[in-house]
């Protein structure tokens, strides 16, 4: 819950920044899609954005894993921040998609700093 931002939010001085490290195992199309989602206090999602995915030509079919990051403007109403991880294309009954240090931050973006008196 975001309550403590709740005013910012509100005021639309919020940004989020989604990143983290996304990748496969050599040339398996295996994939991985980092989504953070925006949901309003009556559960309604307001806007999501992603980071991902990483496929097999993006690494030159090696296995690793790349950084990746995106940024989204928090919308007025937003309550709680819903993070979904979805892999996919696996040739198996299990999924060689990668994710690593997956990391969602906010910070206050147009809010001016009132300066200090003089002598302070």
């Amino acid at each position: 819950m975001l309550h403590n931002s709740a005013a910012l939010i509100d005021a639309g001085h919020q940004r989020a920044t989604l990143s983290g490290d996304l990748g496969g195992e050599l040339t398996d199309p295996a994939s991985m899609i980092v989504t953070a989602s925006f949901i309003s206090a009556n559960g309604s999602t307001l806007r999501s954005f992603s980071i991902g995915p990483v496929t097999a030509a993006d690494r030159d079919d090696q296995t690793e894993l790349l950084p990746l990051s995106a940024q989204n403007a928090v919308p007025v109403g937003t309550r709680t921040i819903k993070m979904t991880i979805v892999a996919s294309g696996q040739l198996a009954d299990y999924d060689d998609a990668f994710a690593d240090n997956l990391s969602l931050t906010l910070c206050t973006v147009g809010v001016k700093k009132s300066p200090l008196p003089i002598g302070q």
